[in-house]
């Protein structure tokens, strides 16, 4: 071998000596980052990072409140959904015969997980809030300012165009106005929210997005924007539907409601926390099967499918974000919070939503002051429900009722509740035949639609209570799955 053969092999010689060397730190390395991801993924996707990899450090979480006798599981399960990392901060609250028998607050006020999480914090509860419009509007209806068959364009000549002249109230509340998605040119951006003079004439000309023919399309943002200006027209005050929740159930209730937040209340509101982003991957990336909590099909075709109609419905029709505000970090801004978007901004917290939901179990009327809140012919007719049609924006059919709430039976198998969910993990649900109530807000969210395990625990618990109150002896299935009995190393 000639010395300049050798000479131009040395360098090569040293590369494999090198990485022999370094194999085994990057094989450690390798297993370090794999063993501590597996950690993160399985300890629960809201306990502090040190906590969660390596169980230093981790919180201990306050919980505070009362639970009547009978239902101290409740409780029990709402302290394991913060040991075992599902929560940051969080609301549980119940009524039973008019009566809260669970009342429970835990957590932090944010994920620097130092100030407890307050009973009366404000909290944004996105489509929880179309429950509310609809007590709100069920009201209107009961002073005789406006009726459920009433055509909007009668009171609202600019929104009869584009095939929408004969949608009426009840279609909308029902959502089937044909107003699912706005064309990208009317999708409001968060300032013009606050403009709600100009927001009415970007809405009055959306033409029918079914060219006029009846279609349940579930109109996850827009419902509430057409809502708000029927009031404003329909009410003899000229209110919009914020000022009125205020003045006809928020101040009669002695409760906390808001839409279009005054700035002095913005240091009660508890930001949404966002999940960690190897949470976030797992749920769109991993098959379905394999998930305690897949991600409805809607959200994964509204993230990733900028055709779909889900993308239409929930991404492209407003508010206008810049593209790095994911949900939900954009619906921390400020103008966010004093826009009156009645489908997905409003502001309030579990004990003030439980207690609108008592008083709809209770057949409209307070169960604490005695007040009518909703009378009785007119709750009656509210209750009617609409024709059960397939929700192509959905993907499946879902019973909504004249005054539009939903109507049940996935959530507790066997029993049919009536109200609705926030995305993020939120809700509002009553049954009126047993006089049972519950709501849950919370500032951490999870990317399922109709709850999660968080609450599926503590409806379960609840209702299991009822049950041995009551002496029944029934099997509780509440969720849309059995999350207990996913494999454990996939229940995250």
């Amino acid at each position: 071998m000639t010395a300049k053969a050798a000479t131009t092999r040395r360098p090569s010689a040293a590369l494999d000596s090198s990485f022999s060397l370094r194999k085994p730190l990057l094989l450690l390395a390798l297993s370090v980052v794999l063993a501590s991801s597996y950690r993160r993924l399985t300890s629960g996707p809201y306990n502090p990072i040190l906590c969660a990899v390596l169980n230093y450090n981790c919180p201990d979480w306050p919980v505070s409140g009362r639970v009547a006798s009978g239902f101290e599981e409740v409780r029990k399960e709402f302290q394991r959904n913060f040991r075992e990392g599902e929560e940051v901060g969080s609301s549980f609250f119940a009524w039973k015969d008019g009566k809260p028998v669970v009342e429970l607050t835990g957590g932090f006020f944010d994920d620097s997980y130092t100030k407890p999480y307050p009973e009366d914090v404000l909290q944004l509860v996105f489509s929880s809030s179309k429950a509310v419009a609809g007590i709100a509007v069920a009201h209107l209806v009961s002073t005789g300012a406006v009726s459920y068959s009433d055509r909007i364009a009668s009171f609202w000549p600019e929104f009869g165009v584009g095939n929408k002249e004969n949608v009426t109230l009840k279609d909308l509340m029902g959502h089937r106005a044909g107003v699912s998605y706005l064309d990208p040119s009317r999708a409001p951006r968060p300032e013009d929210i606050l403009d709600l003079d100009g927001l009415s004439e970007m809405l009055a000309g959306q033409p029918h997005n079914f060219n006029g023919t009846t279609t349940v399309g579930y109109h996850a943002v827009t419902r509430g924007w057409y809502i708000n200006e029927v009031v404003r027209r329909t009410d003899p005050k000229k209110r919009s539907l914020g000022a009125y929740i205020r003045d006809e159930l928020a101040s009669v209730l002695d409760i906390d409601y808001y839409l279009g937040l005054d700035p002095a209340l913005h240091s009660r509101v508890s930001r949404l926390v966002s999940m960690p982003i190897l949470h976030v991957l797992f749920s769109v990336f991993v098959p379905r099967k394999w998930q305690a909590e897949p991600i409805p099909q809607l959200m994964i075709d509204a993230l990733l499918s900028p055709e779909s109609l889900g993308y239409k419905v929930l991404m492209n029709s407003g508010p206008k974000l810049p593209w790095y505000e994911l949900w939900p970090r954009g619906f921390n801004r400020k103008e966010i919070w004093m826009g009156e978007s009645p489908s997905f901004s409003g502001m309030t917290n579990a004990k003030s939503l439980s207690r609108l939901a008592a008083v709809m179990a209770n057949n409209g009327v307070d169960p604490v002051t005695g007040k009518v809140i909703i009378p009785t012919e007119t709750l009656k007719e509210a209750l009617e429900p609409l024709p059960v049609l397939h929700d192509p924006v959905l993907g499946n059919p879902i019973p909504f009722l004249t005054g539009g709430w939903g109507k049940v039976d996935k959530l507790v198998h066997g029993d049919t509740w009536i109200g609705w969910a926030g995305a993020g993990g939120s809700m509002i649900w009553w049954n009126k035949d047993e006089n049972l109530a519950f709501a849950y807000a919370m500032n951490a969210v999870k990317l399922q639609a109709l709850g999660d395990k968080r609450s599926w625990r503590l409806i379960k618990a609840f209702l299991e209570g009822v049950d041995r109150i009551k002496g029944r002896k029934i099997e509780r299935i509440v969720g849309e799955v059995k999350f207990e009995e996913a494999p454990p190393i996939l229940k995250v």
